[in-house]
């Protein structure tokens, strides 16, 4: 998913913004899902306002890890001897390639990792299977069921997730249940050219909470909620349905749920609510032009942390995805007809407010016969163990060409537990009573 917030202004913001929770459930009928594990709010600390509570809680949390016992240490170490036989050379040999993020570090082009997924999954390994462009998911999960059902009868048992590292190594996490408090190991494995392998860091940590969604995700917590990243992983236990992803990689991924409402608000071409064109501006540019809107030349008031954006750049990047007349978007859009401009707010430290990451997985869609397509995106929240958190409803008119236009959002269903910012960036956008 594409964020287009500069990296060093989130990282002066977050202490600012971090929400303390602590662990939620939803209640469904229809969305069951196997857990186990000691619950949330068992491990979990009481959310607290004092910064100084919660980094005591995080301390004593880690306090809990340690390294894994000599008995943990040979059995991972017999797994992987075994898995050397098959995949070591492959590492040893694999093709490498300059890293996009850090420019003096090398790592193992795709067709690589995926020639050793490949191999591994062949011998029967429970391996996340990656791809450039699809979600990863756990190839040989069908044990995964078995899994729950040994913990919830309290059986000793364990299950295995392997990850290819591009960095030329695995990573094993093993999730342990009934051998006292459910506790991850973890480790990493590096092949040497001599035949050998080493382990590095093995270790153990409290395994906070582990399920099963209604659709098919793993989730898995070995840390703390109440830190600045995301403290639960996830991946799906079969792979995307290609169709429905493709959708979701075209229509929502751009645009997203963080510093802009398209999704957040209801809406349509008839009236366009509390929805913020403003706030689309950098990622409908991305969208259109396949790179980062440069923002050096715009003219900038510091008073007003705001900045004016000439209107035939700001109109032709949004209006070709509205259907909505130009007097009524100049509008909406607060046009300043002395200058000729829109005015444009940065996301950033004065109108950024925290929220867990969130999922979109769309579920389905319908021909609405029209040439228009219906999406139903059911957002998750690992954090806050929310499935879904929220489901939303987008249409879209798909034109020739590959381009589109929005025609409409409808939130169908809010779980209750919480829900994303939806003000809009400028104040003057902003209503009175907001729609969250």
């Amino acid at each position: 998913m594409k964020y287009y917030i500069i990296a060093a202004t989130i990282i002066c913001c977050l202490g600012l913004f971090t929400l303390l929770i602590g662990g939620k459930a939803i209640e469904t009928s229809s969305m069951e899902a196997s857990t186990i594990g000691v619950p949330l709010s068992a491990e979990t600390p009481a959310p607290s306002s004092a910064a100084s509570t919660v980094d005591t809680e995080i301390y004593a949390f880690w306090l809990q890890k340690h390294d894994a016992s000599p008995e943990n240490v040979e059995e991972m170490e017999a797994k992987c001897t075994q898995m050397a036989e098959l995949c070591g050379n492959l590492f040893l040999n694999a093709e490498t390639e300059t890293s996009i993020y850090f420019p003096n570090e090398t790592v193992l082009i795709q067709e690589s990792v995926d020639s050793i997924e490949a191999t591994l999954i062949d011998a029967g390994y429970p391996v996340v299977d990656s791809d450039a462009k699809y979600p990863s998911y756990l190839a040989n999960a069908e044990s995964i069921q078995g899994f729950f059902n040994a913990a919830e009868r309290g059986e000793n048992v364990r299950q295995d997730i392997i990850y290819v590292s591009e960095y030329g190594m695995l990573q094993i996490y093993t999730l342990c249940y009934g051998e006292g408090d459910p506790y991850c190991l973890h480790g990493s494995v590096m092949f040497n050219e001599d035949g050998t392998l080493d382990i590095v860091d093995p270790q153990e940590s409290p395994l906070l909470s582990c399920s099963l969604t209604y659709n098919g995700y793993l989730y898995y917590q070995f840390q703390p909620l109440n830190n600045h990243g995301e403290a639960i992983s996830w991946l799906l236990t079969s792979p995307a349905e290609i169709s429905l992803y493709d959708l979701c990689e075209k229509y929502i991924l751009p645009i997203g749920y963080q510093s802009n409402n398209l999704f957040l608000v209801d809406w349509n071409s008839s009236d366009y609510g509390y929805m913020s064109f403003n706030d689309l501006l950098e990622y409908l540019y991305y969208t259109q032009h396949g790179e980062y809107m440069s923002t050096s030349d715009l003219a900038f008031y510091t008073d007003t942390a705001i900045s004016s954006i000439p209107a035939d750049m700001f109109e032709s990047v949004i209006l070709p995805f509205f259907d909505v007349p130009l007097d009524d978007f100049r509008a909406f859009a607060l046009y300043d007809s002395a200058t000729e401009t829109y005015p444009w707010e940065r996301a950033g430290c004065m109108n950024l407010t925290y929220f867990p990451l969130v999922q979109p997985n769309v579920s389905g869609y319908q021909d609405n016969g029209d040439g228009t397509i219906t999406i139903t995106v059911d957002v998750l929240c690992f954090d806050l163990q929310a499935f879904p958190l929220f489901t939303h409803e987008v249409t879209v008119r798909p034109n020739d060409g590959g381009s589109f236009q929005y025609l409409s959002n409808t939130v169908t269903y809010k779980s209750g537990i919480d829900f994303p910012n939806t003000n809009p960036r400028l104040v003057a956008q902003r209503p009175m009573n907001p729609r969250t």
